[in-house]
Protein backbone atom coordinates (compact mmCIF):
# COMPACT_ATOMS: atom_id res chain seq x y z
CA UNK A 1 0.00 0.00 0.00
CA UNK A 2 2.86 2.39 0.84
CA UNK A 3 4.46 1.67 -2.53
CA UNK A 4 1.15 2.30 -4.25
CA UNK A 5 0.77 5.68 -2.53
CA UNK A 6 4.33 6.61 -3.48
CA UNK A 7 3.67 5.63 -7.08
CA UNK A 8 0.52 7.78 -7.17
CA UNK A 9 2.40 10.72 -5.65
CA UNK A 10 5.28 10.50 -8.14
CA UNK A 11 2.88 10.16 -11.06
CA UNK A 12 0.92 13.19 -9.88
CA UNK A 13 4.10 15.28 -9.68
CA UNK A 14 5.14 14.25 -13.21
CA UNK A 15 1.71 15.13 -14.59
CA UNK A 16 1.82 18.48 -12.83
CA UNK A 17 5.23 19.25 -14.32
CA UNK A 18 4.16 18.26 -17.81
CA UNK A 19 0.98 20.31 -17.49
CA UNK A 20 2.96 23.33 -16.33
CA UNK A 21 5.44 23.01 -19.17
CA UNK A 22 2.69 22.77 -21.76
CA UNK A 23 1.38 26.13 -20.57
CA UNK A 24 4.75 27.85 -20.30
CA UNK A 25 6.84 28.01 -23.46
CA UNK A 26 9.91 29.08 -21.51
CA UNK A 27 10.16 25.56 -20.11
CA UNK A 28 10.03 23.85 -23.50
CA UNK A 29 13.51 23.25 -24.86
CA UNK A 30 13.99 23.46 -28.61
CA UNK A 31 15.61 20.58 -30.42
CA UNK A 32 18.10 22.71 -32.31
CA UNK A 33 19.76 19.82 -34.12
CA UNK A 34 16.39 18.61 -35.40
CA UNK A 35 15.50 22.12 -36.59
CA UNK A 36 18.85 22.45 -38.35
CA UNK A 37 18.42 19.05 -40.02
CA UNK A 38 15.09 20.27 -41.39
CA UNK A 39 16.64 23.48 -42.66
CA UNK A 40 14.70 25.57 -40.16
CA UNK A 41 16.43 28.73 -38.93
CA UNK A 42 14.78 30.22 -35.86
CA UNK A 43 16.22 33.69 -36.44
CA UNK A 44 14.45 36.88 -35.44
CA UNK A 45 12.30 38.48 -38.18
CA UNK A 46 13.15 42.15 -37.77
CA UNK A 47 9.88 44.09 -37.97
CA UNK A 48 11.62 47.28 -39.16
CA UNK A 49 14.10 47.06 -42.02
CA UNK A 50 16.37 49.62 -43.73
CA UNK A 51 14.63 51.15 -46.74
CA UNK A 52 11.22 51.10 -45.11
CA UNK A 53 9.48 54.28 -44.09
CA UNK A 54 9.53 53.12 -40.47
CA UNK A 55 13.34 52.87 -40.60
CA UNK A 56 13.64 56.27 -42.25
CA UNK A 57 11.55 57.73 -39.44
CA UNK A 58 14.06 56.63 -36.81
CA UNK A 59 15.89 59.76 -35.75
CA UNK A 60 18.71 58.46 -33.54
CA UNK A 61 21.07 55.54 -33.05
CA UNK A 62 19.23 54.68 -29.82
CA UNK A 63 15.99 54.29 -31.77
CA UNK A 64 17.74 52.08 -34.31
CA UNK A 65 19.14 49.87 -31.54
CA UNK A 66 15.69 49.62 -30.00
CA UNK A 67 14.27 48.62 -33.40
CA UNK A 68 16.69 45.68 -33.68
CA UNK A 69 16.37 44.53 -30.05
CA UNK A 70 15.15 40.94 -29.76
CA UNK A 71 12.62 40.21 -26.98
CA UNK A 72 14.55 38.56 -24.14
CA UNK A 73 12.20 35.58 -23.87
CA UNK A 74 12.75 34.81 -27.54
CA UNK A 75 16.48 35.55 -27.45
CA UNK A 76 17.26 33.08 -24.65
CA UNK A 77 15.43 30.23 -26.38
CA UNK A 78 16.91 30.89 -29.82
CA UNK A 79 19.23 28.22 -31.20
CA UNK A 80 22.79 29.44 -31.76
CA UNK A 81 22.33 28.60 -35.43
CA UNK A 82 19.40 31.03 -35.58
CA UNK A 83 21.22 33.56 -33.43
CA UNK A 84 24.10 33.72 -35.94
CA UNK A 85 21.63 34.55 -38.71
CA UNK A 86 19.94 37.09 -36.41
CA UNK A 87 23.28 38.87 -35.98
CA UNK A 88 24.68 38.76 -39.52
CA UNK A 89 21.35 39.90 -40.99
CA UNK A 90 20.85 42.56 -38.34
CA UNK A 91 20.21 45.96 -40.00
CA UNK A 92 23.13 47.33 -37.96
CA UNK A 93 25.60 44.54 -38.79
CA UNK A 94 27.61 46.73 -41.16
CA UNK A 95 28.22 49.20 -38.33
CA UNK A 96 31.12 46.86 -37.55
CA UNK A 97 33.12 48.85 -40.13
CA UNK A 98 32.32 52.45 -39.14
CA UNK A 99 34.95 52.85 -36.40
CA UNK A 100 38.63 53.61 -36.78
CA UNK A 101 39.33 50.39 -34.89
CA UNK A 102 37.30 47.24 -35.47
CA UNK A 103 37.45 46.20 -31.82
CA UNK A 104 35.76 49.44 -30.78
CA UNK A 105 32.85 48.73 -33.11
CA UNK A 106 32.60 45.07 -32.13
CA UNK A 107 32.63 45.75 -28.39
CA UNK A 108 30.09 48.53 -28.82
CA UNK A 109 27.75 46.22 -30.74
CA UNK A 110 27.97 43.48 -28.11
CA UNK A 111 27.26 46.00 -25.36
CA UNK A 112 24.29 47.73 -26.98
CA UNK A 113 22.60 45.17 -29.28
CA UNK A 114 21.32 42.26 -27.22
CA UNK A 115 21.57 39.60 -29.95
CA UNK A 116 25.31 40.27 -30.32
CA UNK A 117 25.74 40.29 -26.55
CA UNK A 118 23.98 36.93 -26.35
CA UNK A 119 26.00 35.37 -29.19
CA UNK A 120 29.36 35.87 -27.47
CA UNK A 121 28.06 33.90 -24.45
CA UNK A 122 27.19 30.80 -26.50
CA UNK A 123 29.84 28.05 -26.30
CA UNK A 124 29.05 26.87 -29.84
CA UNK A 125 29.09 30.35 -31.38
CA UNK A 126 32.48 29.77 -33.06
CA UNK A 127 31.40 26.57 -34.80
CA UNK A 128 28.05 27.98 -35.88
CA UNK A 129 29.72 31.08 -37.32
CA UNK A 130 32.19 28.85 -39.14
CA UNK A 131 29.32 26.82 -40.61
CA UNK A 132 27.58 29.97 -41.78
CA UNK A 133 30.80 31.39 -43.23
CA UNK A 134 31.50 28.24 -45.25
CA UNK A 135 27.95 27.88 -46.52
CA UNK A 136 27.45 31.52 -47.42
CA UNK A 137 30.74 31.79 -49.29
CA UNK A 138 30.18 28.57 -51.24
CA UNK A 139 26.65 29.51 -52.29
CA UNK A 140 27.71 33.05 -53.22
CA UNK A 141 30.72 32.29 -55.41
CA UNK A 142 28.84 33.00 -58.64
CA UNK A 143 27.78 36.42 -57.34
CA UNK A 144 30.92 37.38 -55.44
CA UNK A 145 31.79 40.02 -58.04
CA UNK A 146 28.93 42.13 -56.70
CA UNK A 147 29.78 44.70 -54.05
CA UNK A 148 26.96 43.66 -51.73
CA UNK A 149 28.25 40.08 -51.54
CA UNK A 150 31.85 41.21 -51.07
CA UNK A 151 30.82 43.53 -48.26
CA UNK A 152 28.90 40.81 -46.42
CA UNK A 153 31.78 38.33 -46.74
CA UNK A 154 34.19 41.06 -45.62
CA UNK A 155 32.09 41.78 -42.52
CA UNK A 156 31.47 38.11 -41.70
CA UNK A 157 35.20 37.34 -41.84
CA UNK A 158 35.97 40.39 -39.72
CA UNK A 159 33.24 39.49 -37.23
CA UNK A 160 34.29 35.83 -37.03
CA UNK A 161 37.94 36.84 -36.45
CA UNK A 162 37.13 38.37 -33.05
CA UNK A 163 38.62 36.60 -30.03
CA UNK A 164 35.20 35.96 -28.46
CA UNK A 165 34.53 33.42 -31.23
CA UNK A 166 37.94 31.98 -32.10
CA UNK A 167 38.73 31.17 -28.46
CA UNK A 168 35.65 28.92 -28.38
CA UNK A 169 37.32 26.59 -30.90
CA UNK A 170 39.84 23.91 -30.00
CA UNK A 171 43.15 23.53 -31.83
CA UNK A 172 41.85 21.12 -34.46
CA UNK A 173 38.84 23.30 -35.16
CA UNK A 174 41.09 26.35 -35.49
CA UNK A 175 43.22 24.48 -38.01
CA UNK A 176 40.08 23.63 -39.98
CA UNK A 177 39.10 27.31 -40.04
CA UNK A 178 42.62 28.25 -41.11
CA UNK A 179 42.60 25.76 -44.01
CA UNK A 180 39.19 26.98 -45.11
CA UNK A 181 40.13 30.67 -44.87
CA UNK A 182 43.37 30.03 -46.77
CA UNK A 183 41.41 28.28 -49.53
CA UNK A 184 39.07 31.25 -49.77
CA UNK A 185 42.04 33.63 -49.88
CA UNK A 186 43.50 31.77 -52.86
CA UNK A 187 40.11 31.75 -54.59
CA UNK A 188 39.77 35.53 -54.12
CA UNK A 189 43.28 36.12 -55.43
CA UNK A 190 42.78 33.89 -58.49
CA UNK A 191 39.53 35.65 -59.37
CA UNK A 192 40.79 39.19 -58.67
CA UNK A 193 38.21 39.81 -55.96
CA UNK A 194 38.49 43.23 -54.34
CA UNK A 195 41.34 44.22 -52.06
CA UNK A 196 38.79 44.79 -49.29
CA UNK A 197 37.61 41.18 -49.46
CA UNK A 198 41.16 39.84 -49.52
CA UNK A 199 42.08 42.02 -46.53
CA UNK A 200 39.40 40.49 -44.30
CA UNK A 201 40.54 36.98 -45.25
CA UNK A 202 44.10 37.91 -44.27
CA UNK A 203 42.72 39.43 -41.07
CA UNK A 204 40.98 36.18 -40.11
CA UNK A 205 44.10 34.15 -40.90
CA UNK A 206 46.38 36.48 -38.88
CA UNK A 207 44.10 36.44 -35.84
CA UNK A 208 44.09 32.63 -35.84
CA UNK A 209 47.85 32.30 -36.23
CA UNK A 210 48.87 35.23 -34.02
CA UNK A 211 46.56 34.96 -31.03
CA UNK A 212 45.34 31.37 -31.04
CA UNK A 213 47.84 29.04 -32.69
CA UNK A 214 50.72 31.39 -31.72
CA UNK A 215 52.71 30.71 -34.89
CA UNK A 216 56.12 32.31 -34.39
CA UNK A 217 56.76 33.34 -38.04
CA UNK A 218 53.47 35.28 -38.10
CA UNK A 219 54.19 36.84 -34.70
CA UNK A 220 57.63 37.89 -35.96
CA UNK A 221 56.14 39.31 -39.19
CA UNK A 222 53.56 41.40 -37.31
CA UNK A 223 55.92 42.60 -34.60
CA UNK A 224 58.93 43.26 -36.85
CA UNK A 225 56.89 45.34 -39.31
CA UNK A 226 54.87 47.20 -36.68
CA UNK A 227 51.65 45.74 -38.07
CA UNK A 228 49.72 45.94 -34.81
CA UNK A 229 47.32 48.30 -36.55
CA UNK A 230 46.47 45.53 -38.99
CA UNK A 231 45.24 43.51 -36.02
CA UNK A 232 42.86 46.30 -35.01
CA UNK A 233 41.87 47.53 -38.45
CA UNK A 234 42.66 45.28 -41.42
CA UNK A 235 41.99 48.06 -43.96
CA UNK A 236 45.35 49.67 -43.16
CA UNK A 237 47.84 48.72 -45.90
CA UNK A 238 50.63 51.29 -45.95
CA UNK A 239 54.05 49.61 -46.08
CA UNK A 240 52.62 46.27 -45.01
CA UNK A 241 53.99 42.99 -46.41
CA UNK A 242 50.47 41.52 -46.51
CA UNK A 243 51.37 39.07 -49.27
CA UNK A 244 53.53 37.25 -46.72
CA UNK A 245 50.43 36.33 -44.69
CA UNK A 246 49.19 33.84 -47.28
CA UNK A 247 52.67 32.40 -47.70
CA UNK A 248 53.09 31.86 -43.95
CA UNK A 249 49.59 30.39 -43.65
CA UNK A 250 50.51 27.87 -46.35
CA UNK A 251 53.74 27.04 -44.49
CA UNK A 252 51.83 26.41 -41.27
CA UNK A 253 49.28 24.19 -43.04
CA UNK A 254 52.00 22.12 -44.75
CA UNK A 255 54.04 21.79 -41.56
CA UNK A 256 51.10 20.83 -39.36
Amino acid sequence: QTLTMKTILVTSVIILILFSCSHNKDFIEKNCEALKAQGIIDSFPYPVRPGSQEWKDLSSSDEMVEAVTVPESELKRMCTHGLVYTCVYCPLFYDLMVCNFIRDCFVGMTEHINSFGELITRPDAGLELFNYYKTYFDTTKSNIIYTVEQLRIHCVETFFAQREFLTKLDEQELKSVLIDAYGKLKYKQRNNISTMSIASCNYLIVNILYYNLKYEPIIELIDRNNMELFLTNQMWFENQPVDSIGYLAERYILDH
